[in-house]
């Protein structure tokens, strides 16, 4: 079916989506491509087969859902806390309730069929970005034409953090899914009034806020939709108040016990000036780098836009692209004055493909300022050519090369050397969490006691403050290793690893000792990527006599949740 800029605008030249009843056959199948674009992306990153390691929560956010399912599977009736306890003295790196526990329970559950966790969370995880760009593409449509919908939709499946988040086990994508569908509902309910449309927002709005903290941004849009619009009618809308019940009634319990664990760790503060700009440089930046430069000065054009209210922009479209400004205001707000004191890019992505579909609008203000009407094909190709300058920019996508713990954990595996028995693991934190994760994942019976060198050899608290080292030399510590009946030492030889304030007093009791240890393995290797990280097994040759001395887990909630 052919078609021109004219057949997709409206008498006052604001580019509309074509009317009518159409069948699912035509968004089935957009939808279909677009996932199958996003599962060959992980398939060429090596998401399917990497190790959890590359951001320090991946580990906890992974075998939360693991928790449920096995507690689900085995442990139904038993009090959960206590059920928690007993899987963390074995794999020492779940965090229920730290986080709002949506994205968990739905992949514990999605995990109830046996499927494997690390390709259904990248599946799940890859449902997610389609939906992004599903609702990108229709939100950009509202108000440009279908080229430039499409280039908004490449750009973003080719950003370095979309790309990363989607073949990580990290909620913000999830997030972000959440923040843009609440974008969409808010600006129809502001364009329509109606409840059945607020009520949309209010549920989109709860599961933004129920899968990560930051979800929060969503609750603010609200209040900064009215300030940007002056629309202070909504008020009088029944709508806005259902949807906060609805907010209130699904998100605010979760919310609570994730801050009331969160407080124990010692990241609140009050956000100070020099903190709130240090935060704006960090997320500008951040904000800067991804979109690029072009896309960048579109979407401010597409804010001036939107706040500007042109005449040309249909009521339907303006409210969308308020929606828009909404979700970005809110998103600096809260991420400017929320008291964590930690902050990290990867929180703002949320903010990212609202910016994207402003950018979209930049694009139709600038072509109807430059000449009102600019050909379609020439439109296409200038889109086109921005998303292929921006993918063009990016490093050239390289399986994420193992770690190496994996290997290990088959070779005990394969020799029926891992099931029941204790390993310490000694490296950093995303080591540690990688190692327990392929300790997981086996689902060996009775379970392995991965121990953690960050808890069993030091103390500190989760910001790392107040170091300090357990043993005050070698021989009291090979007592103690003795006493627990560890069996195994597994030791990072990586830089990282290196720079931990215990790795060397384990170095030297191996090294020094030799006598009471047996390397099985040193330095794992993969058939396509060669050696992995320095990586050396030892096995502890003696045990002390009598039962193995009880290991005190420490942690900073009641769950025993480590960092």
């Amino acid at each position: 079916m052919s078609s021109t800029l004219a057949d997709m605008t409206d008498p006052r030249g604001a580019p509309t989506i074509a009317r009518g009843r159409r069948g699912l056959g035509r968004p089935l199948l957009g939808a279909a491509a677009l996932l199958g674009a996003v599962l060959t992306v992980q398939m060429l990153t090596g998401a399917f087969d990497s190790e959890r390691g590359l951001h320090s929560d991946e580990a906890a956010h992974l075998l939360n859902g693991v928790l449920l399912r096995d507690y689900l599977l085995e442990g139904y009736g038993q009090p959960p806390v206590d059920f928690a306890r007993e899987y963390y003295r074995h794999y020492p790196k779940i965090a229920p309730f730290m986080w709002p526990p949506l994205f968990h329970t739905v992949l514990g559950i999605a995990l109830l069929p046996g499927w494997s966790p690390m390709i259904t969370a990248m599946v799940l995880l890859a449902l997610c970005t389609t939906w992004i760009a599903w609702r990108l593409y229709r939100v950009v449509a509202t108000f440009s034409s279908v080229p430039v919908a499409l280039g908004s939709v490449s750009i973003l499946l080719t950003m370095p953090a979309v790309i990363g988040l989607t073949t990580s086990v990290m909620i913000d994508i999830v997030v972000a899914a959440f923040a843009l569908e609440a974008a969409f509902w808010l600006g129809r309910f502001a364009d329509t009034g109606r409840t059945r449309d607020a009520v949309c927002f209010g549920i989109t709005t709860a599961c933004a806020c129920m899968a990560k903290g930051n979800g929060l941004s969503a609750v603010l849009a609200p209040a900064v939709l009215l300030l940007v619009s002056g629309g202070f009618t909504l008020l009088r809308r029944p709508g806005l108040y259902v949807a906060g019940a609805i907010v209130v009634a699904l998100a605010v319990p979760p919310l609570y016990v994730a801050f009331v664990l969160d407080a124990t760790l010692g990241d609140f503060g009050r956000p100070t000036l020099l903190l709130i700009w240090d935060r704006w440089r960090l997320y500008s930046s951040f904000a800067w780098q991804q979109l690029g430069p072009l896309p960048g000065v579109f979407a401010l054009v597409g804010v001036g836009t939107a706040l500007a209210r042109q005449p040309w922009l249909r009521k339907e479209a303006q409210a969308m692209a308020l929606g828009l400004v909404a979700i970005v205001g809110g998103a600096i707000v809260f991420h400017l004055l929320n008291p964590h004191i930690l902050s990290d890019q990867r929180y703002f992505t949320l903010a990212l493909p609202p910016l994207l579909g402003l950018a979209g609008l930049g694009v139709t203000a600038v072509a109807r300022a430059a000449s009102g009407r600019v050909p379609w094909a020439l439109r296409a190709a200038a889109v086109l050519l921005v998303a292929a300058t921006q993918a063009a920019s990016l490093p050239a996508l390289r399986a994420q090369v193992p770690l190496g713990y994996r290997s290990m954990m088959t070779f005990l595996n394969e020799r029926n050397a891992l099931a029941g028995r204790r390993l310490l693991i000694v490296s950093n934190e995303q080591g540690e969490g990688a190692g327990v994760v392929e300790a997981a994942v086996l689902s060996l019976r009775p379970a392995p006691m991965i121990l953690r060198g960050s808890k069993i050899l030091a103390s500190d608290d989760w910001m790392g403050r107040n170091f300090a080292l357990r043993y005050q030399s070698e021989d009291a510590l090979l007592t103690d290793l003795e006493a627990m009946h560890v069996d195994y030492v597994l030791l990072d030889g990586s830089g990282d690893a290196r720079a931990l304030g215990y790795w060397a007093q384990m170095l030297g009791l191996v090294t020094r000792r030799a006598d009471r240890f047996e390397t099985l393995r040193d330095r794992p290797a993969d058939a396509v990527h060669g050696p992995l990280r320095p990586l050396v097994l030892y096995r502890l040759k003696f045990k002390a006599p009598g039962p193995p001395k009880h290991i005190e887990l420490t942690g900073s909630s009641p769950f025993i949740s480590g960092r």
